[in-house]
């Protein structure tokens, strides 16, 4: 469908950190590498150019994966933007990693994006 129409397709990904709420705490790897290869099964079945929204790395954990995030970038030739500065605006639950667990071990989120 994507190449029938020429479209770009941009997309934020499921995670941008070593470990997110999209997915449940595994040790195989980082949901951001994760994240990223479902994009990027998506765009290699649909056939459309695809853009990544955006080449960051919450926290330091996730700087180990910087390499291997371009790689699958380059060889999907996947576009992405990047930021011109080193700090940002983020949720809570990236600062408080504990605030995270209370909030799902209660049940508070059932209602509020966390």
């Amino acid at each position: 469908m994507g190449e029938k129409h020429d479209g770009i397709l941009t997309a934020h990904s499921r995670a941008y950190s070593k470990i997110a709420l999209a997915y449940r705490p595994i040790l195989t790897k980082p949901h951001i590498e994760i994240a990223l290869n479902e994009l990027t099964e998506i765009v290699s079945e649909s056939k459309v150019k695809f853009h990544y929204s955006h080449l960051i790395h919450v926290g330091e954990e996730t700087w180990k994966c910087y390499n291997q995030i371009l790689n699958i970038l380059h060889s999907h030739e996947i576009t992405y933007d990047i930021f011109a500065f080193c700090h940002g605006a983020s949720v809570i639950t990236i600062i408080l990693p504990a605030v995270k667990r209370i909030i799902k071990s209660r049940k508070l989120c059932r209602h509020h994006y966390i």
